[in-house]
C-alpha cells in the first residue's frame, strides 16, 4: 500500500502545481528558460521524480503560491509529522 500512497501523493503534487501555473499562466518552458534547464527536468519536478528546491521555489514565486503548498515535502510541518511516524514505538 505504501507504493499507492507515495503514487496518490505525487499525482495530486502535480495537479496541484500544474493548476497553479494555469491560474498564473505561466509555462513550464518559462520555468526552464529562466532557470536555464531543459523543460523535461521542470516537468520531472512537477510530477514528483526529481526534486530541486531552485525550480519548487520559481514556480512558488511566480505563482504566488507557499512553496510547502505545491511540494507538500517542503512544508516543515508535514516533514516533521513524517519524520515523527517513521520511528518505532517501543
Amino acid at each position: 500500500m505504501v507504493g499507492n500512497t507515495t503514487l496518490k501523493n505525487k499525482n495530486g503534487q502535480r495537479k496541484r502545481v500544474k493548476g497553479a501555473l494555469l491560474t498564473a499562466d505561466v509555462l513550464q518552458a518559462e520555468i526552464a528558460q529562466e532557470l536555464r534547464i531543459k523543460d523535461q527536468y521542470v516537468c520531472d519536478v512537477i510530477a514528483g521524480r526529481k526534486r530541486s528546491s531552485k525550480v519548487e521555489d520559481l514556480i512558488a514565486k511566480r505563482t504566488g503560491q507557499p512553496v510547502g503548498s505545491l511540494f507538500e515535502y517542503r512544508n516543515t510541518k508535514t516533514s516533521v509529522q513524517m519524520k515523527t511516524n517513521n520511528f518505532e514505538t517501543i
